[in-house]
């Protein structure tokens, strides 16, 4: 559920944002390579008993994470502010996304309120 609920927001507000050609769009092969290197890393760190090897893995666990994170947080404030966000305006959303379950509270309304036919990126 940790990694599931960003990437179905992700993949929702992807199709709405398809017809929008002004629109930044992350690549879904990279989208989808990210989460398979955030779920092989959470099943290999535990098998890793020295600690550089560790450390290493768990950043890349931690950057994989704010980057799917990010991604939907980006597609939902450009929605919002009918423009492509800039990382300090999507940068709260990224870490409500990451506080599941107490963000999806804030964040699910916003979503809700999203119309279906009518979103629009004018710069």
């Amino acid at each position: 559920m940790y990694v599931a609920y960003p990437l179905l927001v992700w993949n929702r507000l992807d199709k709405l944002l398809s017809v929008e050609p002004l629109f930044e769009r992350t690549r879904r092969k990279g989208v989808i390579l990210t989460a398979i290197v955030f779920l092989s890393t959470q099943m290999i760190v535990p098998f890793i008993t020295y600690e550089p090897g560790a450390n290493a893995m768990s950043a890349i666990f931690l950057f994989s994470l704010i980057f799917l994170c990010s991604v939907a947080a980006k597609q939902l404030k450009s929605i919002e502010i009918k423009r492509n966000a800039g990382i300090w305006e999507y940068a709260p959303d990224t870490f409500n996304f990451m506080m599941w379950p107490l963000g999806v509270f804030w964040i699910q309304p916003r979503l809700n309120e999203i119309p279906e036919k009518q979103v629009v990126i004018k710069e």
